[in-house]
């Protein structure tokens, strides 16, 4: 018997951290699958990439839409709260959940990866 709230839609979107400027930042993954009060986002592993964060960790994350809008590239930006956090042994990523406090859609410009911070 499905007791989710929402409904999950498994949609790969690419996933970048949103700074406080209002600006797109490092991209760090896909999501595997959205929904209204939450997100799952496979997070690479890689060089460049801002560390992984941690349960309870705050986070502000932009999904490209795949739909552009007559202004430019729309996003979904989320912020919200890491709730779990799992990798496999010999991974290049993790798997990333994340509670959904706020979601609004935004055109985003790109910052550059050195001005990203998770925390």
């Amino acid at each position: 018997m499905e007791r989710r709230r929402y409904v999950r839609m498994a949609t790969p979107l690419r996933c970048g951290l949103r700074t406080a400027r209002m600006t797109l930042g490092a991209v760090v993954g896909t999501t595997e699958n959205v929904s209204r009060n939450g997100l799952l986002i496979r997070w690479r592993i890689t060089k460049g990439v801002p560390r992984v964060p941690a349960v309870g960790d705050r986070l502000a994350v932009a999904l490209e839409w795949p739909v552009v809008g007559p202004d430019g590239q729309r996003h979904l930006c989320c912020s919200g709260v890491v709730v779990r956090v799992s990798v496999a042994a010999g991974e290049k990523s993790m798997l990333v959940a994340m509670k959904v406090k706020r979601m609004s859609f935004e055109t985003l410009l790109r910052a550059s990866p050195e001005g990203v911070h998770v925390n």
